[in-house]
């Protein structure tokens, strides 16, 4: 039976080749055909969004669209109105929001889960009155210091971001990215596009400091960036053992199944690690540059730090 059902999977999954294709027909331009396939997408949206919340508890336990709501979260960022939206759901999601801020989620955090500012604001004031004045929304400097000032209130171990335009808040190891050109709210935010060099760098701040690691970025050649790792100072004149080399094999393999390029080299008596990226904005759908990719590469050059540590400790 599990056979089956992953012949069906499979059978049901659409070759990355034609996503590829199918995201060049779209940045045509508005011809009646892409017209007619918006209109559809969002019809067939709606219809799915009524069909989950005509049972609630499968639209709290196990929504159609997946955990994280991302049919909700659409709609949201196509600017629904409030009234538009599947109301039961929409308090699904915001409960869910609220409860993460409470410390009330165990385990993983779903992916992207995004509400508005306005939302993010409402979810704040029910955890913490607001008793103060609350800006107009355009007035985004004025926003995010009260939305940081309630956070740091509500959890004083926060750690704070800002940007101009990306701003981000460390919640118990978890990322919330605050789009103030957008007025969007991102939980966790994985495989959203990171489509500017800013916000590229932000983000290489934040996992530098959360992992530890200094990393410096090189800049566009050839049409991809380079992230290069420092992984550790190497006495003049003095190989790397056999282990540690296999060590570093294993380390690139792991690296290259997400990059085009991935090398360890010494650099003045450095040991560095260089992997590619695709260059912000200009992303494809079959390599994308995105949160979950440059997590990713800070999490498997921790891991061979970590390795490495216990290997020099059980030899010494």
């Amino acid at each position: 039976m599990q056979d089956n059902n992953l012949a069906q999977n499979s059978k049901n999954e659409v070759n990355p080749h034609y996503i590829s294709k199918f995201a060049e027909y779209l940045k045509k331009g508005a011809t009646s055909k892409i017209i007619y396939l918006l209109k559809e997408l969002l019809t067939h949206i709606k219809a799915v969004c009524l069909e989950c919340e005509s049972d609630r508890i499968r639209c709290i336990l196990k929504p159609m669209c997946g955990k994280s709501r991302p049919y909700l979260s659409i709609r949201l960022e196509l600017g629904y109105r409030i009234e538009e939206l599947p109301q039961f759901c929409l308090k699904q999601h915001l409960n869910y929001f609220s409860n993460f801020l409470k410390g009330k989620v165990k385990g993983r955090v779903f992916k992207d889960v995004k509400i508005t500012i306005s939302q993010l604001l409402m979810v704040l004031d029910e955890i913490k009155p607001l008793s103060i004045y609350i800006p107009p929304l355009d007035q985004n400097e004025e926003i995010f210091k009260i939305i940081l000032n309630i956070v740091k209130t509500i959890i004083p171990e926060a750690e704070i971001y800002p940007g101009n335009e990306h701003s981000y808040i460390s919640v118990f190891g978890t990322l919330i990215h605050i789009n103030l050109k957008s007025g969007m709210v991102n939980l966790n935010p994985s495989d959203e596009p990171i489509t500017s060099p800013d916000e590229l760098k932000k983000l290489i701040e934040i996992y530098s400091k959360i992992y530890n690691i200094k990393v410096d970025i090189i800049e566009e050649i050839y049409g991809f960036w380079y992230l290069d790792f420092f992984i550790k100072k190497i006495e003049s004149e003095k190989s790397l053992e056999k282990k540690e080399m296999d060590m570093l094999r294993a380390a690139r393999r792991k690296l290259e199944a997400h990059s085009n390029y991935a090398t360890f080299s010494i650099i003045e008596d450095e040991l560095h690690c260089i992997v590619d990226i695709p260059a912000p904005g200009k992303n494809d759908v079959i390599k994308m540059l995105d949160p979950e990719l440059i997590n990713t590469f800070f999490k498997i050059i921790k891991d061979y730090l970590g390795i490495l540590k216990k290997s020099v400790e059980k030899n010494s």
